[in-house]
């Protein structure tokens, strides 16, 4: 009998730890940030802050939460803990979100030992940095034919046509004053001319119509 109690007691403790293990690992996401905040808060306020130690005792208090909630982070963030795109970086950005709310003492401590202040200053330096690397002219290049000037002709829009050279006809409207528009404005293109156009494509109203169609826009027009 004492076999069979106890055999029934190992059983019920089996199925009620199964039955923990699947509760905890059924966490939404969100649910899981809001336990992860709340644990790294009730951990770093137990710390003693400076300024030259708080990047180490985060770090501490981050990694502490995140081996007490190993299996629900693999799930939602993944297994790579370093590096670009892994888990430090993903699950750092969502707990520093839940402290703001959950312990916004820690950040006011943060702010008064100036931590604050360095980490603000120096994402603005790296903003600087990532947009200084930026090539706009390599990024984006405006679309541009060659070809041949046919004709000018007033439709809804000025609209002129040309041959580009690879025998293809095109029409191209004129919405927008540039620098070489007096070339159509005023005539001076003759048929055949060589010409080179920059244009991007849009959705305009053709009053004529009475709807909305896309059309090839004008930004230059060059003799060559």
């Amino acid at each position: 009998m004492h076999k069979i109690y106890k055999m029934k007691k190992l059983v019920l403790l089996a199925l009620f730890t199964i039955s923990q293990l699947s509760f905890s690992q059924n966490l939404t996401k969100e649910k899981l940030k809001e336990k992860l905040g709340k644990e790294l808060c009730e951990d770093i306020s137990t710390k003693t802050i400076t300024e030259k130690n708080f990047e180490f005792t985060l770090g501490l208090s981050m990694m502490k939460v995140i081996k007490n909630n190993k299996a629900e982070v693999e799930h939602h963030y993944g297994t790579v803990m370093f590096g670009e795109g892994g888990v430090l970086e993903k699950i750092g950005e969502d707990m520093g979100e839940q402290m703001i709310t959950v312990c916004p003492d820690v950040f006011e401590k943060m702010q008064g030992i100036g931590v604050l202040d360095t980490y603000i200053e120096d994402a603005k330096q790296e903003m600087l940095a990532d947009t200084s690397n930026v090539d706009y002219d390599e990024e984006y290049e405006e679309p541009s034919v060659k070809g041949k000037f046919l004709s000018s002709k007033l439709e809804a829009f000025k609209t002129i046509q040309i041959e580009e050279n690879n025998g293809d006809i095109s029409k191209y409207i004129l919405l927008h004053n540039f620098e070489n528009s007096n070339l159509i404005l005023q005539n001076k293109l003759k048929v055949n001319d060589k010409v080179q156009i920059y244009y991007y494509e849009d959705i305009v109203y053709d009053p004529k119509q009475n709807k909305f169609l896309e059309f090839k826009v004008l930004t230059d027009i060059q003799k060559i």
